[in-house]
């Protein structure tokens, strides 16, 4: 199993001068956190890119996933970067793709 979070907890002006650090850090303690509730041993947990497609897309190119869980926020409680990311992997990749909301 592979835990990506991407660092997509950023205003749009440090995305757009790449201030990404806090982003990064908070997403690290995301996908740690969830890699120790995974009920199996055999996780791995990454930060990925800030836009939740492309961290989905560069995980696929190392990791052979058979399905994509995807756990979001509400539309209406999600990050500008976040809204519509599961409806965008749905249409986007050719895996079983489940989205769960917290």
């Amino acid at each position: 199993m592979l835990v990506v979070a991407p660092a997509t907890g950023i205003s749009r002006l440090d995305w757009l001068t790449n201030a990404e650090d806090d982003a990064r850090a908070d997403a690290a303690e995301r996908a740690d956190t969830l890699a120790e509730d995974a009920p199996t041993d055999n996780v791995e947990s990454k930060v990925g890119d800030s836009d939740p497609i492309q961290a989905i897309e560069d995980a696929l190119v190392t990791f052979p996933a058979d399905e994509l869980i995807i756990v979001t926020l509400s539309n209406e409680d999600a990050g500008w970067l976040e809204k519509g990311s599961a409806e965008t992997a749905l249409d986007r990749f050719s895996l079983p793709v489940t989205h769960l909301v917290v």
